[in-house]
């Protein structure tokens, strides 16, 4: 059967109508983030479904004032060998519960600052109790064991990886539309103040050119304000696969942070074979090593601008660094090699 691994999620991420979504081809992933591909190194998964509670609406408030952590999560069904939090905002709480299973969190937002004290200490707490901690970049580790005091020895920093099966290049070519940008995100670190000005100077110089903007996040008003520019508050996975794959580049930019913000819209776009252009953030340079990614200062409109425009007016240079991007994702940044490397922390956890 295999060491018994629950994972937990934070939200309403349900793992068994998330495997219906994926045979019906509108996700990724037979289970989130391919933890599914873990049975190949013999874990066996459970599935995770949420469970509404009396205290939900307490929950939220506590979580809203104590730095996004989940302090009142319930806790996980019984009997699991060990416990994979997606994220620290129940990683954190569930490493501080004495007993039970060893956990293993990721973290993705603790790094980034902006915590009052005693959340700051509360969340180091959990994370030097945790059997193992990871993190999708290496600009994460000093802050992990400099300001949370957590043992290096216990933080593992792993590459992210994306569904190569689900996100894969188009079939025909003469489909790249060669003047069409796309730039997707939602979080809090999407720059896209800086998107839309990189965008209007592709436009003065390539007037043909297009943006589509797909995000809840950015006024449509700042989009309206850009030509050539139109906002799409969201699409299903299928839907954003296909427009991706269509692009002739997609441009991902960010404000400073230390997790990659927005590496899982990079690495779509290089799964499709299709380059990205990036904001050159702590960590995303481990993801550009190979080609298929443009490094720009953070804030940095001009060398955007320079970056975008040169993949549109150079079609055959951008299908080789799409081609690159998209070996580099068969090579290292796929779920399947995400599942062995997580695999390995598990184990270290196990040990």
């Amino acid at each position: 059967m295999g060491v018994d691994v629950q994972p937990v999620f934070s939200g309403g991420l349900d793992t068994a109508a998330w495997r219906r979504r994926h045979a019906a081809g509108e996700v990724p992933d037979a289970y989130p983030y391919g933890l599914d591909r873990l049975a190949a190194h013999g874990y066996a998964v459970r599935d995770w479904r949420p469970s509404p509670s009396v205290v939900d609406r307490a929950r939220g408030v506590v979580r809203r004032v104590g730095g996004g952590i989940d302090w009142l999560a319930p806790g996980v069904p019984r009997g699991p060998e060990v416990v994979l939090s997606w994220d620290e905002r129940m990683g954190v709480p569930l490493a501080l519960r004495r007993g039970g299973a060893p956990v293993v969190t990721n973290i993705i937002w603790a790094t980034e600052g902006r915590l009052a004290a005693p959340v700051h200490r509360a969340i180091g707490a959990g994370l030097r109790r945790a059997a193992r901690v990871f993190v999708h970049s290496t600009a994460q580790v000093p802050v992990l064991r400099d300001a949370f005091g957590v043992d290096e020895a216990r933080i593992a920093p792993i590459a992210f990886g994306v569904d190569a099966d689900f996100f894969r290049p188009v079939d025909d070519a003469a489909r790249i539309d060669r003047d069409l940008v796309v730039s997707v995100g939602n979080d809090r670190h999407r720059d896209f103040p800086t998107v839309l000005r990189a965008f209007a100077q592709v436009r003065r110089a390539r007037p043909s050119s297009r943006l589509v903007v797909v995000s809840r996040t950015v006024p449509a008003a700042d989009v309206a304000a850009v030509d050539g520019a139109t906002l799409v508050p969201s699409l299903g996975h299928a839907d954003l696969c296909d427009l991706v794959q269509r692009a002739a580049t997609t441009m991902v930019l960010t404000r400073p942070n230390t997790h990659v913000s927005g590496a899982t819209a990079v690495l779509e776009t290089l799964a499709t074979g299709r380059p990205a252009v990036a904001t050159a953030n702590p960590g995303m340079a481990d993801y550009a090593r190979d080609g298929g990614l443009v490094l720009v200062p953070a804030g940095d409109a001009d060398a955007a601008a320079r970056a975008c425009l040169a993949l549109l007016e150079d079609p055959a240079g951008a299908d080789d660094q799409g081609a690159l991007g998209r070996a580099a994702v068969d090579a290292t940044f796929s779920t399947r090699g995400h599942a062995a490397r997580l695999a390995e922390v598990l184990d270290a956890a196990l040990a």
